[in-house]
C-alpha cells in the first residue's frame, strides 16, 4: 500500500455559503427555485430556520389590511382649511381696512 509522502490534507468539500434573506424571500414566493438553493435547505438548519421565520413575518404582512385607497396619508394628517373667500371679497375687506389707519 504506497502512502502519500507529501501530506497533503484529505480534501474537504467546498464550503457552502449561506443564503442571503433576499434569496430566502425570493424562494418563499416560488421565484427562485435552484437545486443548489434547495440542496442547501436541505442541509443547513440555519438557513431552513431563517426560511421559517421570515415565511411567518411575510405571511403577517399579507394579512395587514391594506390602507384606503382614497385617502392620503397627508390628507389625514393635514387640518381642513376654511373655505376661501372670493377675490373681490378679499379686495374690499383690504380696501376698507387700509383706510383706518391710523396716522399721526
Amino acid at each position: 500500500m504506497a502512502r502519500d509522502t507529501q501530506e497533503r490534507p484529505p480534501e474537504r468539500a467546498p464550503a457552502t455559503k449561506h443564503l442571503h434573506d433576499d434569496d430566502l424571500v425570493l424562494y418563499h414566493y416560488g421565484e427562485i427555485r435552484t437545486a443548489p438553493a434547495e440542496g442547501h435547505l436541505r442541509i443547513c438548519r440555519g438557513c431552513r430556520d431563517r426560511l421559517q421565520m421570515l415565511s411567518l413575518d411575510l405571511d403577517r404582512l399579507s394579512l395587514a389590511p391594506p390602507p384606503p385607497a382614497t385617502a392620503s396619508w397627508t390628507a389625514s394628517r393635514r387640518p381642513p382649511r376654511p373655505p376661501r373667500r372670493a377675490f373681490w371679497r378679499r379686495l374690499l375687506l383690504r380696501l376698507a381696512y387700509a383706510g383706518t389707519e391710523r396716522r399721526g
